[in-house]
């Protein structure tokens, strides 16, 4: 409990202070930016009291794989209840796992630092089974990746952390290089999820792709981070269906993806709802989804209607949404704006829509104004005051005063 980074309680449950060498147990590990490298193994998680992982900003490779019969082959029970069983404590071989103690670089303990590279595990008297305490995880801004398949990194992951920490509620991997696509049972493996960050992975050729899951199976599923993937197709009309407390507030944040379509009317069961969807190819919000008593996006839909959930078509701002008096979505002239939630008039940005080969000829007053503001509109009707002009001149050469107060 010396150790740096290493956050211990005693008997009592009691907090013990950096850098004592009171006993007790490891509840806590915290070594964020550390430079850790490497595969992160398995056996930290099978500290027994352990409800807290920080090793965010490091340069972790990948978490070890592990058959859940290996897993349990190697589980030490720390319950002394049943010490009298034949095989109560046993770890399946008689090789002693090790630890190396470089990853505690920092440590306080001068005399730590004499400490051999490998030290091993049963050394440190620590009884080892899976972690039935782990609830908060975060390894985000690291390189974790699948060394088995790269294409189904995030669901290969996911189930490795169903087997070695069942009990998950919070997990940040964001910012790693977990590509591949989402199958709709991705976190079933982890039931009592709360919170999971998965947004911004730099996986190549591509980070997380395929359809949006319905995550209709997560009762407890409160705020989902997906944003900066590539994503695609359209939300379910089931998307977090099966949440227990559909009053509960709930963040999800999709931007910057390749999501389709409209926003589906039956998220309204969702009361208190903060949705992320700018730079994306939304292309259609329920009206019902806008009302003056919405509680949605932190309420400021039932002051500035659907423009605080998207800035709507032919308009845009940094945000994709307006959320205060001094951040209105504002009309860009210079383009033909497709879907809503833009943060830019750069069409370039995501690639538009093909439009029908025979459109209505009864235009909304929305389609009329996407017309006027057309740049090609507006190039016809130069060529075409050009071409008229070219006849005057042509046909009336006397005319030389109204050619130059023409041009």
């Amino acid at each position: 409990c010396n150790w740096y980074g290493i956050l211990c309680t005693n008997n009592g449950g009691t907090n013990l202070s950096a850098g004592r060498n009171d006993t007790g147990v490891i509840t806590g590990i915290n070594l964020r930016a550390n430079n850790l490298t490497g595969t992160l193994p398995w056996v930290v998680f099978m500290l027994p009291k352990l409800s807290k992982l920080i090793l965010a900003s490091n340069q972790i490779i990948s978490i070890e794989s592990v058959s859940r019969s290996k897993f349990l082959e190697n589980t030490t029970y720390a319950d002394n209840e049943d010490n009298n069983n034949e095989n109560s404590g046993t770890r399946g071989d008689d090789k002693d796992l090790t630890i190396h103690t470089d990853v505690f670089e920092n440590r306080t303990d001068n005399e730590n630092k004499n400490m051999d590279q490998n030290v091993p595990l049963s050394s440190l008297n620590i009884d080892f089974q899976e972690s039935k305490t782990l609830v908060y995880l975060d390894i985000s801004k690291n390189n974790i990746s699948s060394q088995v398949d790269p294409l189904a990194a995030a669901s290969f992951i996911f189930s490795q952390l169903g087997i070695i920490a069942p009990e998950l509620k919070y997990v940040n991997l964001s910012n790693n290089r977990l590509g591949g696509t989402l199958p709709s049972n991705a976190f079933s493996s982890l039931p009592n999820l709360v919170e999971v960050d998965l947004s911004y992975q730099k996986a190549k050729p591509a980070p997380l792709s395929g359809s949006l899951p319905s995550f209709e199976n997560m009762t407890q599923l409160e705020v989902l981070n997906l944003a900066g993937n590539e994503l695609n197709g359209t939300i379910p009309t089931t998307f977090f269906a099966g949440l227990s407390d559909p009053t509960k507030f709930v963040s999800i944040n999709l931007a910057s993806n390749r999501v389709t379509g409209s926003i589906p009317l039956k998220l309204a069961r969702l009361t208190r709802l903060d949705l992320h969807l700018q730079n994306n190819r939304i292309t259609h919000i329920p009206s019902a989804l806008c009302s003056s008593t919405s509680q949605w996006m932190n309420n400021t839909v039932s002051r500035y209607g659907c423009r605080a959930i998207l800035c709507p078509l032919t308009t845009y701002n940094k945000f994709g949404r307006q959320f205060s008096d001094d951040t209105p979505c504002k009309n860009c002239y210079d383009n033909v704006m497709d879907y809503y939630g833009r943060t830019t008039c750069d069409r370039t940005v995501i690639q538009p829509m093909t439009y029908p080969p025979n459109p209505p000829t009864d235009l909304t007053p929305e389609e009329q104004y996407k017309i006027l503001s057309s740049p090609h509109f507006w190039g016809m009707l130069i060529i075409a005051i050009i071409t008229v002009s070219s006849v005057f001149t042509c046909c009336a050469p006397d005319h030389s005063h109204f050619r130059k107060s023409r041009y």
